[in-house]
């Protein structure tokens, strides 16, 4: 179902309609995408990524509420010497405050 390719993660196109991941995901080269048609993936976890290609489907991703208690999130992050989070568009779906 998913494949690694120079470091990128595949959503193969004969993946389940919906899928569910539960893991923290680095991808490099092309990034993450998700092949097919009319496809939804669920990653519970997180996505640490060069690039997202959606291919017109959906991807929704629960962070694992664990890391936002600990007092050092960054301990175990991917480190980096540039910045490399570049959000080029956002559509806030929904909106939940506790």
């Amino acid at each position: 179902m998913t494949q690694k390719k120079a470091g990128q993660i595949v959503i193969d196109s004969d993946a389940p309609q919906n899928l569910v991941v539960n893991a923290s995901l680095t991808a490099s080269g092309d990034g993450f995408s998700i092949e097919g048609k009319d496809k939804t993936v669920q990653l519970l976890g997180g996505l640490q990524t060069a690039g997202y290609i959606s291919n017109g489907n959906t991807l929704r991703i629960k962070s694992d509420e664990r890391f936002f208690k600990e007092n050092d999130l960054l301990a175990f992050s991917p480190q980096s010497l540039h910045p490399v989070l570049k959000i080029s568009s956002l559509k806030i779906r929904s909106w939940n405050e506790k």
